[in-house]
Order: structure tokens, then sequence, then C-alpha cells
């Protein structure tokens, strides 16, 4: 499934991208945004990947939502 990534044009920062897979949704890297720690954790993708000593912070998934 192809997925299409899209870079800030000043500092080249992967602000969000795209998987079709997911129809017209997309993932926005929020931490970039003004504002930011106004956000909170809605989510963790790849949970299987989070080293031992990390604690979860979020509701998690193993791999990206397919919904």
């Amino acid at each position: 499934n192809p997925v299409h990534c899209y870079y800030c044009p000043n500092c080249t920062a992967h602000a969000y991208h795209h998987q079709t897979v997911l129809g017209d949704k997309i993932i926005v890297r929020t931490a970039l945004l003004q504002g930011a720690k106004k956000f909170g954790v809605g989510a963790e993708i790849f949970g299987k990947d989070r080293l031992p000593w990390q604690k979860e912070v979020a509701h998690t998934f193993e791999g990206p939502p397919l919904s």
C-alpha cells in the first residue's frame, strides 16, 4: 500500500503523510505544530517496537490502525 509523505519546503521536516489504505485520512505529526503541547496523546502506533524501559503512553496498536 503506497504512503505519500509531505515535507515542509523551508526546513524539510516530515509534516504529515497519507496511506492509501486509510482512505481520506492523513497522519499529522502534531509535535511540529504551533501549540503542540496542548495536544494530548491520542494513540501510540508500532507499540511492538517499544523498548522494554519505555512506558505505554496511550492506547497502543501493534502497527498502524486500520480505521
